[in-house]
């Protein structure tokens, strides 16, 4: 019987590297690739040690006994993730880049490398499972990541398989120990990773374009000013205006405007919200109730939607954020994503 082969995206971590070691042991002919999405540039002042992350990858695939590669998709990374990143912020939007590496570079740029080397699926360390083709949540609740696969198109998930879907972060790390996988202690990473260890809104000061602008009240009381209404985010507190002793937040940005507005708390919730640039895994009614998530680690709430771009929540919850994803689910089944608008 002729044998499946699998190209495994191993990021030189612990998660991809046992999906790797399991697929092998099931029987698949299995090669890691590592993907260089990022190396430091002139222009962008950080860390991004992925000369490490290689080496843990070439170790763990001598380990396993399995052929491995890379991929250099800087260039494509740069446009497609990092620009969208920088444009999104600029625009007064909060954009989240995790979602759109897995869209544009590991389900497109890898996955079509990977076929055109004549591989029968691609893997990911993903907590997240396939069930007859509709993406669901895996058996760890807690590291569910289907959200930041919420923007895939239903063909980028063909030939896809997952792994860890039904294994806990604990029992993977047990895995990788009695296997003597030599990531298996290696700490998860943190950030994202053009960002490196330095401060978001220090990264966004070295490349947005950004002129001062003035704080107000949500009734238009100047409160003071700011460096750019692209570094704060709403639900921000403390921007470094004087509020008189009183809790403000912010509760909008205009980049037009190049104003900040604050007010209370009780201005930051809502139960309504719009979406744009939806994509569903499924074809669904105009109408249609289900749970919603509007960002990573956030209760399930549920819906009322229409697919025309708007959602009613069944109760009101706090900093709804223009420029995130809000993630549809049916029981456990991710339904589709769309843009907070």
């Amino acid at each position: 019987m002729i044998r499946k082969k699998v190209a495994v995206a191993i990021s030189g971590g612990v998660d991809s590297s046992v999906a790797a070691f399991l697929l092998k042991e099931q029987g698949f002919e299995v090669s890691g690739f590592f993907m260089r999405n990022w190396s430091p540039i002139d222009e962008i002042n950080n860390e991004c040690p992925w000369q490490k992350d290689y080496e843990d990858v070439r170790r763990v695939c001598r380990h396993l006994g399995i052929p491995y590669a890379s991929f250099n998709f800087e260039r494509e990374y740069k446009e497609r993730v990092l620009q969208y990143f920088l444009d999104e912020y600029q625009a007064g939007r909060t954009p989240n880049p995790d979602v759109a590496c897995n869209r544009e570079i590991k389900f497109d740029l890898f996955a079509k490398k990977a076929r055109a080397l004549g591989f029968d699926y691609i893997a990911t360390g993903h907590y997240a499972k396939l069930v007859n083709g509709k993406l669901v949540k895996p058996k760890d609740s807690e590291k569910n990541q289907t959200y930041f696969l919420c923007h895939l198109k239903p063909e980028q998930l063909e030939n896809v398989l997952f792994p860890l879907g039904d294994l806990t972060k604990s029992e993977v790390r047990e895995v990788a120990k009695n296997a003597g996988i030599p990531t298996a202690l290696k700490k998860d990473s943190q950030g994202i990773c053009f960002i490196g260890k330095i401060p978001v809104r220090d990264f966004l000061k070295q490349n947005l374009k950004l002129e001062p602008g003035t704080v107000i009240s949500s009734t238009g009381e100047v409160l003071g000013n700011h460096e750019g209404s692209q570094l704060y985010t709403r639900g921000q507190r403390h921007i470094g205006v004087s509020t008189g002793g009183i809790p403000l937040y912010v509760v909008s940005t205009d980049a037009k405007t190049n104003t900040v507005t604050l007010a209370d708390e009780n201005n930051l919730y809502s139960n309504e919200l719009s979406f744009i640039n939806s994509v569903w895994q499924e074809n669904l009614p105009k109408d249609f109730d289900c749970e919603v998530q509007i960002r990573y680690r956030t209760p399930l709430i549920k819906a009322r939607v229409e697919k025309s771009g708007k959602i009613v929540l069944e109760k009101e919850v706090k900093a709804i954020t223009p420029g995130q994803y809000v993630a549809f689910y049916k029981n456990s089944q991710l339904l589709g994503g769309a843009v907070i608008n």
